[in-house]
């Protein structure tokens, strides 16, 4: 699932920046023969994850709280394992309900009968269920079915001679529901065209929600081989994660039954159907299906999707599984997108670029679309065990997000992008307590709550670490080692370091100081934070320290055993200014050592290019020397390096370790800085002081002039080189995108000005550029009256450009007036019946959250209008909590 969800926000409004092949022809039919012998392999990793114990359960398996009814348990008990499942679907949009069923054959495996069945089922009718002997056909009576709400689970009771071990069973189950309007499980979407309302069915199963949609065992390690039906009307089509077999229709009505190629065993919550009016753009064996006004939007994701996928297919030297894949883009969409194998979904504006689009939004576009197709390896092909490695999936999407795509766009720059958005969101993220890589979850609350900047950002960050550790080519052959060993399969954490591990000794490659992979990966995976590094000087020697770095609070108190990382040290001098040497120098293993460096004078920088998840502290002396050298010739110093001190510095001075003067000196020499990337990382910081200063009157306004300031330098310089010498450049145009939205929202003349003069034109009709419609949009509003607001707002509802849809609610929030953001706020009262859509409801109460007025208006919202939001508000109560 895309970690667009969790960066958005961040990039807009905190730091103010807009983020061979089979042939399906030749495909048998019949993929169990080759797959159903890795099914009983998967089973393992999730026995090891903690999912089930079958000699543990008893006979009866009355040992599931499950079984008798009580609430609180969660994980489904031992002793069956599904072996396939053939899935029928009829779903009516006209009535906009669904009715189906499941055959699923189970395999048992306890001594000597087990007479229960527990499955995972919610929010469904189950009409009937019925057990028979896959051998003899003979039927089990059913004598009990029981849906224990609290548990999400359906209990099927049988009787006679129950199910006994090595014979293979069928549970089928009739269920039906209406289609769901929480974009969770298989849920309505629509859209207008020619102002008639055009009906959709999609689901969204990840992590828990495939038990809403048909009864299952929804738990990612029991993997199964699916086989789908889905019923449609003739003028419709639907889609699922395999090549249509076959459609037969239905005599005496305008009715099809599609029918579709069995899938490789998959998890549950990968199985994905769709049934619409939707048409495609396809290149070879990749469609991209869209509603047909939005068709030639999909031009650029059709051209650019085949080289994402050739690009992981290079890296990781496991060519693509499956004989197509389709990529849909769906009008009401929770999550940034989704891995379904074979069928990824995604919001429209994740998918979809009109010809002119910012260039951020082009990036976006590619870069989540990257995620996606990232995970047909990392979490389809090989799936995380359970979610407490939920990383194993999102980890490595993320680093191929950026990392992948720098192969098809190496101008874009997206290394220097990932340590601004990814590496430094997470050290952020991290350095408040917070779970460790891989959790311990049960609950499916607990369980979304995994999908975090932990799990996605961290861990990314965590694998370029180790990719630098272990250099390129290894880590390109550990994970195709990983991945064809595990193929098809379940895995934890363990597969991966053995994998390593394996790759390492057959290379000869040694890590230095008895180190092995799995020691190293441990204490960053299995253990919460990150250290922070300590150094001074004494002659001629470094004297290094760790501690875990945490803004609030201290780890006096903690054990210092458990809060010890193996880091890998990287450092250079003023005398020698090699900043390419990124392989470790030297390992801290425990909470203190000594570096002699006899050759090395001057100013002294360590964690090279930002690779290290930690931060690194310095003695003042050097602290004033590092800052002269800025201001001297910042271009001596790394670029990562330049954004790795501002980062570092406003986060010591957060957590009073350094004083906020040394960093507002640091600050002082970005006037002499022309690379995008270290501002990225002083927006970051400056927003968390402007913050704690707007209780001071006084000290803010003076803060924000010199914020505004600097501001407007970098804004300047961007738009004069867009404007004035016509760079195409990419960091170039997101940056003019990104700091003119940053100086005009703190009120740099210049870029009001500018701005203001950009938005009367757009006003007369006339096209402005993409990458300042977000700044001239904002000023616009904040300026305008209610005519003006209401301009903007119909660019949002009306705008078939995804692109100027997201500047135009991005400004809604720009208004000064608070009786209109309260009425904005109100929209979300209105659902699917609103200007905004259910899915956007984030963007207004975090955009709001932006400014003093919006703060203003969401304070009175919740105060005032609690129980309405609750309960009127489409997932009311997540409304009211994230406000």
């Amino acid at each position: 699932m895309a970690r667009y969800a969790f960066v958005t926000f961040v990039l807009f409004f905190v730091a103010v920046v807009p983020r061979h092949r089979r042939d399906a022809a030749g495909q048998s039919n019949d993929f169990s023969a080759s797959y159903h012998s890795d099914v009983a392999d998967g089973l393992k990793a999730a026995a090891a994850a903690g999912g089930f114990d079958a000699v543990a359960a008893s006979a009866n398996n009355d040992s599931s709280a499950a079984t008798n009814g009580t609430a609180g348990v969660y994980r489904l008990p031992g002793g069956v394992t599904p072996v396939s499942y053939a899935l029928r679907v009829d779903t009516d949009l006209d009535r906009l309900s669904y009715s189906g069923s499941v055959e699923i054959v189970i395999a048992a495996s306890v001594s000597p009968k087990l007479c229960r069945i527990v499955l995972n089922a919610k929010d469904v009718s189950v009409t009937a269920v019925r057990v028979s002997d896959v051998n003899t056909g003979a039927p089990l009576p059913v004598v009990d079915r029981q849906l224990v709400d609290g548990d999400e689970q359906l209990i099927v009771t049988v009787g006679g001679r129950c199910l006994i071990p090595t014979r293979y069973y069928v549970v089928a189950v009739d269920f039906q529901a209406p289609l769901r309007d929480d974009m969770s499980g298989y849920y309505k979407s629509s859209y207008r065209e020619e102002n008639v309302t055009k009906w959709l069915a999609v689901t969204k199963f990840e992590p828990t929600h495939a038990r809403k949609a048909f009864p299952c065992f929804d738990e990612p390690a029991l993997k199964a081989p699916f086989t789908v039906s889905i019923k449609r009307r003739s003028d419709q089509i639907s889609l699922s994660n395999m090549p249509l077999l076959n459609s037969s229709k239905i005599q005496h009505t305008d009715m099809f039954w599609d029918h579709y190629q069995e899938t490789p065993p998959m998890s549950t919550y990968l199985v994905a159907f769709f049934v619409g009016e939707f048409y495609a753009m396809r290149t070879r064996n990749i469609g991209i299906y869209t509603h047909r006004s939005y068709v030639k939007q999909a031009e650029y994701i059709a051209d650019e999707s085949p080289k994402l996928l050739k690009a992981m297919e290079e890296f990781t030297g496991v060519d693509y599984t499956l004989p197509k894949l389709d990529l849909l883009a769906i009008p009401d969409f929770a999550a940034g997108a989704m891995e379904n194998w074979g069928l990824n979904t995604y919001r429209e504006r994740l998918l979809l670029l009109s010809e002119n689009s910012r260039a951020k939004t082009k990036e976006f576009v590619t870069t989540v679309v990257q995620h996606e197709l990232s995970h047909q390896w990392f979490g389809d092909l090989v799936t995380c065990a359970w979610w407490d490695y939920l990383w194993l999936n999102e980890g490595f999407a993320t680093f191929f997000e950026y990392f992948a795509t720098k192969m098809v766009e190496p101008d874009w720059r997206l290394e220097d992008v990932f340590v601004y958005e990814v590496h430094q969101l997470a050290l952020n993220a991290d350095q408040s307590p917070m779970h460790a890589i891989s959790g311990s979850v049960e609950t499916p609350e607990q369980i979304r709550s995994m999908f975090d900047d932990i799990s996605y950002s961290k861990a990314g960050a965590v694998l370029r670490m180790l990719q630098y550790v272990v250099t390129e080519d290894n880590f390109k052959k550990a994970l195709n080692l990983y991945l064809t060993k595990n193929e098809f399969k379940a895995a934890t954490p363990e597969e991966l370091w053995n994998a390593f591990e394996i790759v390492l000794y057959d290379a000869e490659y040694d890590l230095g100081e008895n180190l092995t992979v799995t020691k190293f990966m441990k204490c960053w995976t299995e253990q919460a934070g990150y250290p922070l590094v300590e150094i001074f000087k004494e002659n001629d020697a470094f004297v290094i320290t760790q501690k875990r770095f945490l803004v609030h609070g201290s780890n006096d108190s903690t054990d210092d055993d458990v809060t010890k990382w193996v880091i890998g040290l990287t450092y250079t001098t003023q005398n020698r200014k090699d900043f390419n040497g990124v392989l470790p120098n030297i390992w801290l293993t425990e909470n203190k050592t000594i570096l002699t460096d006899q050759d090395g004078t001057g100013w002294y920088i360590f964690n090279l290019q930002s690779i290290g998840f930690f931060r690194v502290n310095y003695e003042e002396e050097n602290w004033n020397a590092l800052i002269g050298q800025l201001h001297n010739d910042c271009k001596e110093i790394h670029v990562l390096n330049r954004a790795q001190l501002i980062d570092d510095a406003f986060n010591l001075a957060k957590a009073n370790k350094v004083d906020y003067a040394l960093v507002l000196r640091l600050s002082e020499y970005l006037k002499n800085e022309d690379d995008p990337i270290p501002w990225y990382s002083v927006q970051n910081g400056f927003a968390y002081l402007m913050n704690r200063m707007r209780r001071c009157p006084n000290g803010y306004k003076k803060l924000k002039a010199y914020v505004g300031y600097l501001a407007g330098l970098i804004y300047a310089k961007t738009e004069d080189l867009v404007v004035n010498h016509n760079s195409t450049d990419h960091t170039v145009n997101t940056g003019w995108n990104a700091f003119s939205s940053w100086a005009c929202r703190l009120d740099n003349e210049p870029c009001t000005k500018s701005a203001l003069s950009y938005f009367r034109k757009w006003r007369r009709g006339k096209n402005i550029p993409a990458d300042i419609r977000d700044a001239a949009f904002c000023v616009g509003v904040k300026h305008g009256d209610l005519e003006v607001w209401n301009s903007v707002l119909e660019v949002y509802v009306q705008s078939e450009s995804a692109s100027d849809r997201q500047s135009a609610q991005l400004a809604l929030a720009c208004s000064k007036d608070k009786i209109q953001l309260s009425k904005y706020l109100d929209f979300m009262f209105e659902g699917y019946n609103g200007p905004i859509l259910p899915q956007d409801f984030r963007v207004i109460y975090r955009t709001l959250a932006s400014t003093p007025q919006g703060i203003g208006a969401l304070i009175e919202f919740l105060t005032t209008k609690l129980d309405r939001i609750v309960n009127e508000i489409i997932n009311g109560e997540q409304v009211a909590t994230s406000i």
